[in-house]
């Protein structure tokens, strides 16, 4: 949401600049005319002070989230353009156009370089933020391939373990504790899909899936938890203990082409950025260079992560 009200203010910051350099050249060519420059000139002037207080606005969320982020306004230009747009009203007013004309260019540059900056910090920002998200994708992505194996040695365990033995009461406690780990992915995940278009709805609906599963084998595994089974062994289990794995599989699989997708992107801004400074090493791209292999499997992924 902020992100999206900067860039808002940053276009009608663009517009702004535009309309005041075509008032500039209309100054200078209409010296006859100055009410009604007079008035489009107090339309942008009050424009320009409602851009002022829609920054502040954006300002304060960005400092209020979650993760912070540092809006930096370069208050003397602020200031500066205002005095420019007060000082051309002034001088039409008075008609000298010629001046008021100078003093309208004046603004209109200086609102140019304004949206500018505030464009080059939100890029960066945004760079920022989406080399922190890389790296937490792999780590949530490491833990998912542990947590996936650890799920699959349950569902081993739980085929040979009969329920009165002392260690089925630790395969529950086991499925517990993947149960908790799976929820911090979620709610990480979740988190991370308002920033980042890469986490699909796809992903989340995986996760809805992986949690009804690991409830279903709890449920399961403690509906055998008494004496009065016996060696009974809980094979019912094992069936939710399949699909909860095999939904970590596959969320392990789209998280790994989001990163590679993430990672692409990173790149491209990167290179983008590189050829703006007319870096002569971006201005040919490598041929044939595209993003890494998306793994097929599991094993393939745990290699790819190490």
């Amino acid at each position: 949401e902020v992100e999206k009200e900067l860039e808002e203010t940053i276009d009608k910051l663009s517009e702004t600049a535009k309309e005041q350099k075509e008032l500039s050249e209309e100054t200078k060519k209409n010296p006859k005319d100055n009410e009604k420059l007079q008035e489009k000139q107090d339309q942008l002037n009050k424009s320009f002070e409602k851009i002022k207080k829609d920054l502040q606005e954006v300002e304060k969320k960005a400092a209020g989230l979650e993760q912070p982020q540092d809006i930096k306004r370069d208050k003397e230009k602020e200031d500066s353009i205002s005095k420019e747009q007060s000082k051309a009203k002034q001088e039409m007013e008075q008609k000298k156009n010629k001046e008021a004309s100078k003093s309208q260019e004046s603004a209109a540059e200086k609102m140019d370089e304004m949206a500018d900056s505030l464009e080059e910090q939100q890029k960066e920002n945004e760079e920022e933020q989406l080399a922190e998200d890389i790296q937490e994708v792999r780590q949530i992505l490491k833990n998912l391939v542990k947590i996936s194996f650890n799920q699959e040695a349950i569902m081993q365990k739980v085929r040979e373990t009969s329920v009165t033995d002392p260690s089925y009461q630790g395969l529950i406690n086991t499925q517990n504790k993947i149960k908790n780990d799976m929820k911090m992915i979620s709610d990480s995940l979740y988190a991370m899909s308002k920033r980042q278009p890469q986490i699909s709805r796809a992903i989340n609906k995986e996760l809805s899936a992986i949690d009804n599963q690991i409830n279903n084998s709890l449920e399961k595994l403690l509906q055998y938890n008494q004496s009065i089974y016996g060696s009974f062994k809980n094979t019912q289990s094992t069936s939710s203990h399949q699909y909860a794995m095999t939904s970590m599989n596959n969320l392990a699989l789209m998280l790994a082409e989001s990163l590679n997708n993430m990672q692409q992107n990173m790149k491209s801004k990167s290179d983008s950025k590189s050829k703006s400074k007319g870096d002569p090493k971006s201005q040919c791209d490598k041929p044939g260079k595209a993003g890494k292999k998306n793994p097929k499997n599991m094993r393939e992924l745990q290699d790819a992560l190490n």
